[in-house]
């Protein structure tokens, strides 16, 4: 494989393309070989990849956070349903015994 081969085709198609190429580590030449050097102002293509996942990352921990929030102030209100729908019962049942106290006492 020459470095013109290197420089066009992508890493999945080097890989391919020498079976009797060694496998390992790298050598620092053939990293260097590897990149194909860019013009000022362009940007890698791994780079924007990378950049790209990070902001989907981003966007799904958001939204899974949105998601963990509004589970959480649901079950908050439902426990405060449930403590006022125990404090109007226990309230009922203390006025009602209270009213019945009240009839015997008037009934005396």
């Amino acid at each position: 494989m020459n470095l013109s081969d290197m420089e066009l085709s992508s890493p999945y198609e080097q890989e391919n393309k020498d079976p009797n190429a060694k496998k390992g580590a790298a050598t620092s030449h053939e990293l260097v070989a590897y990149s194909k050097p860019l013009q000022a102002g362009q940007v890698d293509p791994y780079i924007l990849e990378i950049r790209r996942r990070l902001q989907e990352d981003i966007h799904a921990r958001r939204e899974r956070e949105k998601r963990r929030r509004k589970v959480l102030v649901d079950q908050l209100r439902a426990l405060e349903a449930i403590e006022v729908s125990r404090f109007d019962r226990s309230n009922w049942i203390i006025s009602d015994r209270f009213n019945r106290i009240q009839n015997v006492k008037n009934h005396l």
